[in-house]
């Protein structure tokens, strides 16, 4: 009772990776289910790969926004892309293309392979 389903003791636990879209959303405080699931999600095991901190910190207002931009994203673990990474991706935006579904930015298939 209380664990996710496929998780049990001994085993690592699962990390979800925010997307930069969502920490958009709870930056801006819209109130969004979106931004109210990031909000909820900080005290657990979240994670970014490097491409949303990127895009994330490109939206710094100034350099103390940077800082606390920084700061916030100090709070989830890091996953690390690989070259493996880069081929899921690519992949990805194969499948996609297809299935006749638009992929706007390579980077969101490199996020979702991360």
């Amino acid at each position: 009772m209380g664990r996710r389903p496929g998780w049990a003791p001994g085993k690592p636990r699962p990390v979800i990776l925010i997307d930069t879209s969502a920490w958009v959303e709870f930056l801006r405080g819209t109130g969004s289910a979106t931004c109210q699931a990031v909000h909820d999600l900080l005290g657990g095991d979240i994670a970014i790969c490097d491409p949303v901190r990127m895009e994330v910190l490109a939206g710094a207002r100034d350099d103390q926004h940077l800082n606390d931009l920084r700061r916030l994203l100090a709070r989830a673990g890091v996953v690390t892309t690989t070259p493996a990474d880069y081929e899921t991706a690519a992949s990805l935006y194969r499948t996609c293309r297809r299935q006749g579904e638009t992929v706007r930015r390579l980077v969101d298939c490199l996020i979702a392979a991360a």
